[in-house]
């Protein structure tokens, strides 16, 4: 894997990191949505949850790109996908009630992606990753070609 990412330009790699997140946030949102909530839940519980899935989501998409733009646009793709087939999944809604479904939860897709964005530059901001020459796991998996003595 290290020798593939190392062959491919930033922007490749960018497109691959968009890519990855896409496919994961379209599944993790779909479940989301689609997951029956525990009785008692309000709007401000699916807003606390989706800080806590945005941090964390966040935290981890910065270990898999530098760069912003991937993060940003994977996720926003991931939680179009993933709302759009929920809404369009459920059966038992008419047509009407599927288009306005999506309206109804637009605002809690922008506040995920927003929570996402936030966590991403606060963490990358915690621990300079701008001085860092990859993300963390291309830098993880590269093999040093350098001689190695025994010490």
């Amino acid at each position: 894997m290290a020798g593939f990412l190392e062959g491919v330009g930033s922007w490749q790699r960018g497109i691959i990191a968009a890519i990855v997140n896409a496919c994961a946030w379209t599944l993790l949102y779909f479940l989301f949505l689609r997951t029956p909530l525990p009785t008692g839940w309000t709007m401000r519980s699916a807003e606390l949850g989706c800080l806590t899935v945005g941090v964390i989501g966040g935290a981890l998409a910065c270990m898999t790109s530098r760069r912003l733009w991937p993060v940003a646009l994977g996720a926003a793709i991931g939680i179009v996908l993933g709302g759009a087939e929920a809404v369009v999944s459920d059966v038992s809604l008419s047509y009407w009630q599927r288009v306005t479904s999506g309206f109804v939860m637009a605002p809690l897709s922008v506040y995920l992606w927003l929570c996402i964005i936030t966590s991403w530059i606060g963490i990358s901001l915690a621990f300079k990753r701008w001085l860092f020459p990859r993300s963390a796991l291309v830098a993880a998996m590269r093999v040093g070609s350098g001689r190695r003595t025994m010490g």
